[in-house]
């Protein structure tokens, strides 16, 4: 349960602030106004998943019995209640249903007005970022620790990872200082130790 909620907590985040947020900061307004993006870049992720919806009402005649059945040798059977054939009228009942409640709320005229909260326009100090969500979590005794330790990259492998390297290679710098007999000396050494651990 509490993955669960971390778990939305985190994506009401993510899709607030990409996708509900207005922009507030002077470089943010001072772009062209947002438009639609190219097929290019629409068009593989409709694709994709045009084939992820392919292969879950067919997965028996797509996956299963063209590429597990002949691995296995035998005739597969997924067990469970689900059925294609059933979730494929669901999903065309709901869209139907939805056409027509679209077609239904264009008989009667609306009446558009500003948005108002309170009785006064809403402002920029109205306005709730998708980071204020999230930041109660943050804020909790038990992970408040675990946020700034991660804020300061201390759960990244690769900053953990390059920060070592860099401080081994500063140790090798102090090492080459450049004169001819100190890598004459290296080659020697490194010489002498394979050697050492040839007749060993």
């Amino acid at each position: 349960m509490f993955g669960s909620v971390m778990t939305l907590a985190s994506f009401v985040k993510l899709i607030t602030a990409v996708f509900l947020a207005r922009p507030s900061s002077p470089a943010a307004l001072a772009r062209p106004a947002v438009r639609e993006a190219s097929p290019a870049l629409w068009g593989p992720a409709v694709a994709f998943a045009f084939a992820c919806v392919v292969l879950g009402l067919f997965a028996v005649p797509l996956g299963v019995a063209p590429l597990v059945a002949p691995a296995v040798g035998r005739p597969v059977a997924v067990p469970g209640l689900w059925s294609p054939t059933a979730a494929t009228f669901l999903m065309l009942a709901g869209v139907a249903v939805g056409l027509a409640a679209c077609a239904a709320g264009r008989l009667f005229r609306a009446r558009e007005a500003p948005v108002f909260v309170g009785g006064e326009a809403p402002g920029p100090r109205m306005t709730l970022p998708g980071t204020d969500f999230f930041r109660t979590v943050t804020e909790m005794g038990i992970l408040r620790s675990f946020y700034r330790a991660a804020l300061r990259g201390g759960f990244d492998v690769y900053e953990r990872a390059g920060a070592a390297a860099f401080a081994l290679s500063a140790v090798l710098r102090r090492a080459h200082g450049g004169a001819l007999p100190l890598y004459i000396g290296w080659c020697l050494a490194g010489f002498l130790a394979v050697c050492w651990a040839l007749m060993r």
